[in-house]
C-alpha cells in the first residue's frame, strides 16, 4: 500500500555515522528531559525511546561530540513535544497558541541564558536549550536562528487557523507553510551549533544559496508526508501534500505518492543544479577559501539531514499508526501546553 515504508525516493546523499556511544547519548538526554519534567519513568519513557530520536540526532550530525551533541539532541526531543501537542487539540484554534508562542518566542529576543518568564517546564527547556544553541556562535549566527525559530512558532499559527476553518491551503501556499513548520531552517542551523563553525553569513542574501536551503526544506516535507501519511490519516491532519494532491488533481492515493516523489526529485534537481553555480557566487561575494570550506561544510551537512530524515522515517516507531492511536504514547504525561498559555 502506498504511504507505508517502503516507498523509495532518490537521495543522493550518503549517510554518516557518529562515533559516540549511542547508550551514553540516550541516557544523557532521558536525564535532561527528566530533569525538567518531560518524561517520566517507565512505559512513557520506554515509547519515548522507541522513536529512536537519540540514532536519529547522532545521524543528523555526526561530527557533533560531548555537550554539542547532547544540545542538538536535547533540542530535538524538545521540538518533536511542542509538535505533537501542537498536532493535537491545542493546534486546532490558532487563539489557544498565542500566549504560548508569546512566551516563547520572547526567550529568542532575550540575551541567551536569561531566567525564563514562566516556570512551565516546555518554557524553562527552551531556554535552557536556545542558550546553548547559541553558546561560542556570532551575533549573526544567533539573529538567523531567532528569525528561523520565530518562522516555526508563527507556521503552528497559520497550520491552527487552517484547522479552525477545516481546510488547508491550495498546494502552492501549503507548501511555503510547510517549509517553516518542517523546521529545515532551525535544524539546519544547529549543524554549525553543533559542529563548531559558521557558513559565511552573506551567502544568505544570494539567491543560489536560499534556492539550496527552500531546496532542502521541500525534500524533507515531502519525505514526511509520504511517511507520515498514515499516520496523518489516522489523525486527521489536513496538512499532508499527498492528501492535497488527491484532493486538487483528482488522483488516487498511489499515483499522489508517486507525485511527491517526483516533487523530491525535482528539489534534489535544482539544489544540484544550484550548487554548481556557487563558485560563481563564492567570487562575487569575495569569499576566501577558507571560508569557502565552511559552507561545502554546511552543505554537506544539510545533505546528510536529508539522508538521516530518509533513513529514519522508514524504521521509527513514530511513523506506525500505533504510536499515535489516542495520542503519542510517549506524550500522555506531557505538561500541557495549555497551562501554558493560561499564566499570566
Amino acid at each position: 500500500m502506498a504511504g507505508r515504508h517502503d516507498v523509495e525516493f532518490f537521495i543522493p546523499f550518503p549517510a554518516r555515522s557518529n562515533k559516540e556511544d549511542p547508550e551514553a547519548v540516550t541516557r544523557r538526554n532521558v536525564a535532561w528531559l527528566t530533569g525538567y519534567g518531560l518524561l517520566q519513568p517507565g512505559e512513557t519513557t520506554e515509547r519515548y525511546l522507541d522513536m529512536g530520536v537519540a540514532e536519529f540526532a547522532m545521524k543528523l550530525y555526526s561530527a557533533a561530540t560531548g555537550p554539542r551533541l547532547d544540545m542538538a539532541l536535547d533540542t530535538l526531543a524538545w521540538g518533536f513535544y511542542v509538535n505533537d501537542q501542537i498536532n493535537g487539540d491545542m493546534g486546532q484554534d490558532p487563539q489557544r497558541l498565542v500566549g504560548t508562542l508569546r512566551k516563547l518566542i520572547a526567550i529568542t529576543s532575550r540575551p541567551p541564558g536569561a531566567c525564563a518568564s514562566d516556570t512551565h517546564p516546555l518554557v524553562v527547556a527552551w531556554a535552557d536549550v536556545w542558550a546553548r544553541q547559541c553558546e561560542g556562535m556570532s551575533q549573526a549566527w544567533r539573529r538567523r536562528a531567532a528569525g528561523h525559530w520565530r518562522l516555526w512558532f508563527s507556521s503552528a499559527l497559520a497550520l491552527a487557523a487552517d484547522r479552525a476553518r477545516g481546510q488547508a491551503q491550495p498546494l502552492h501556499a501549503h507548501l511555503q507553510v510547510r517549509r517553516a513548520w518542517i523546521g529545515a531552517g532551525a535544524y539546519t542551523n544547529l549543524i554549525e551549533s553543533a559542529c563548531g563553525f559558521e557558513a559565511p553569513q552573506e551567502l544568505w542574501d544570494s539567491v543560489q544559496w536560499q534556492g539550496i536551503q527552500e531546496a532542502c526544506a521541500d525534500c524533507l516535507c515531502l519525505l514526511n508526508d509520504v511517511y507520515s501519511l498514515e499516520v496523518d490519516e489516522l489523525t486527521g491532519q489536513l496538512h499532508n501534500t499527498v492528501a492535497l494532491l488527491q484532493r486538487e488533481q483528482g488522483v488516487s492515493r498511489n499515483e499522489a505518492v508517486q507525485e511527491t516523489v517526483r516533487m523530491a526529485r525535482a528539489a534534489i534537481d535544482r539544489w544540484q543544479r544550484l550548487q554548481e553555480d556557487l563558485p560563481t557566487v563564492y567570487e562575487a561575494f569575495s569569499i576566501s577559501t577558507e571560508r569557502r570550506r565552511a559552507a561545502e561544510l554546511f552543505l554537506d551537512g544539510i545533505g546528510a539531514v536529508v539522508r538521516a530524515n530518509y533513513d529514519w522515517y522508514r524504521k521509527s516507531g513514530r511513523y506506525d499508526p500505533d504510536f499515535h492511536r489516542d495520542g503519542p504514547a510517549y506524550a500522555r504525561t506531557l505538561p500541557s501546553m495549555d497551562d501554558m498559555s493560561s499564566r499570566t
